[in-house]
């Protein structure tokens, strides 16, 4: 993974993570769904320590991260993402609004602060919401996030995406204007994609009426399991004309100056 971020760094690229770290108290996977886990490490909790010794390993891994002068190369990094569901061991089934803000702050503060990791860009990223106060419940702070966003992934119904994702952008730009934030479309999709028009027809209207500063689809695993496509794909003749839409930017068409420009 460090060689691909270096490799990607070099192109111009911008890298995120998107970290599914697994549970400190018990040791499970990101997707248990204990309501205590997030009490239990805050400052204060019993298992703190065991938090601290995650961030601990994620610093070190970060501080391999370097270009060719020994500069730690910018990522963007989400932690605690999709928080406004309850898949995660910090989703808001399972923890307080108390309870999540207190951690988010305490882990941005332990990175930043007394790791001394000022390569990280960071990222909110929310799960379903109806309502700017559904969204902004468990935010940390101006002071705490860089980037704003959420996850929509398209399940069978078109018309219902279209419409949620117009519901969602309309709150995520208003707090993106209020709280000087960037706006981003942070996880999307439609599994297997069968429909061979999906990406003009339906992402691309979303990203051309919204400010937008990336969009970002979700990984092809298996077979049985991809975002993206891929020669003889349904959809692969019509990525190609949402590639050419003079609103997109691919990785070619940035430039490794945007790492060195002053602003």
């Amino acid at each position: 993974m460090i060689s691909y971020v270096k490799t990607v760094y070099a192109r111009g690229g911008i890298n995120e993570f998107s970290w599914h770290f697994d549970d400190p108290v018990t040791g499970a996977t990101a997707w248990s769904t204990p309501t205590t886990t997030v009490k239990q490490i805050i400052p204060g909790g019993e298992h703190h320590q065991a938090y601290i010794e995650y961030l601990d390993k994620f610093a070190e891994f970060d501080n391999q991260l370097k270009g060719p002068k020994g500069e730690l190369i910018p990522v963007i990094l989400r932690p605690l993402h999709e928080h406004t569901g309850g898949w995660f061991w910090w989703g808001n089934k399972e923890c307080t609004p108390e309870e999540y803000i207190a951690l988010w702050r305490f882990t941005v503060n332990y990175l930043r602060n007394t790791k001394k990791l000022h390569n990280l860009l960071i990222g909110y990223s929310a799960a379903d919401y109806k309502t700017e106060q559904e969204y902004l419940e468990r935010y940390p702070g101006d002071g705490y996030v860089d980037i704003i966003g959420f996850d929509a992934y398209m399940a069978k119904d078109a018309a219902y995406f279209k419409s949620d994702l117009n519901n969602r952008y309309k709150i995520l730009e208003k707090v993106a204007t209020e709280h000087h934030k960037l706006p981003a479309l942070t996880e999307t999709g439609y599994m297997l994609i069968p429909d061979p028009t999906w990406w003009t027809k339906v992402l691309l209207p979303a990203l051309k009426q919204y400010k937008t500063a990336y969009v970002l689809t979700w990984r092809n695993w298996k077979q049985e399991h991809y975002f993206a496509p891929f020669p003889g794909q349904a959809s692969a003749a019509d990525f190609k004309k949402f590639y050419a839409d003079p609103k997109m930017i691919f990785q070619n068409k940035l430039s490794a100056s945007i790492y060195t420009k002053k602003l």
